[in-house]
């Protein structure tokens, strides 16, 4: 069972503030799930920790997706993500908008490029899952790069997440919708979020 630890950032207590570079939200919508993202062999080290809004983020989609075309003529969206933000694209398309609760990235030992990236699903204190069962995480490497308002595609599996130090930006390794419909599966059965339905 994950749960927010007390010292959030791998035992740091300072962390980088959110609320002041966090997008206002146009509406009072509740967050599908929450999720924290680390790093390392053993997932020590924390990134962020977001809630998750899917398909729509809670904010006019004008502020963090344009559109255009590839040299064939095909249209495609562009993702450039408001500071405190970010997305990410399963494979079957569905995207993931992640809203900063914690920012980690500013800590030194985590301004390198990451081989070994997860996301992992939090549970909230006091809830327990049937048998002690551990939510399946999300693999893969991450890298750090400056934070451009230069808008660029997303392919399936991919994410960015604009941070305080710079865009991290993820390629997943693990099959994200087959987790995402556990992750939801698991939320809902222990009314830990809004009822969302999920067609893959």
């Amino acid at each position: 069972i994950i749960s927010i630890p007390s010292t959030p950032c791998g035992g740091v207590r300072s962390i980088t503030p959110v609320p002041c570079y966090v997008t206002p939200k146009v509406a009072d919508r509740p967050a599908d799930l929450m999720l924290r993202i680390v790093a390392g062999n053993d997932h020590s080290s924390v990134i962020a920790v977001a809630d998750v809004y899917l398909h729509r983020p809670p904010f006019s989609l004008d502020k963090a997706v344009a559109y255009g075309t590839t040299a064939d003529g095909i249209m495609q969206e562009l993702f450039s993500m408001p500071p405190g933000w970010g997305v990410l694209r399963a494979g079957g398309g569905t995207l993931l908008w992640l809203s900063l609760k914690q920012d980690c990235g500013g800590q030194p030992s985590a301004r390198r490029d990451l081989s070994g990236v997860a996301l992992q699903l939090v549970i909230p204190a006091g809830k327990d899952l049937d048998g002690g069962k551990v939510p399946p995480v999300a693999s893969g490497t991450g890298k750090w790069a400056v934070a451009s308002s230069t808008a660029r595609p997303l392919a399936a599996e991919e994410g960015m997440l604009r941070m305080g130090v710079g865009e991290l930006q993820l390629s997943l390794e693990s099959k994200m919708d087959e987790i995402l419909k556990a992750w939801l599966g698991i939320v809902q059965d222990h009314g830990t979020t809004s009822s969302t339905s999920l067609s893959l």
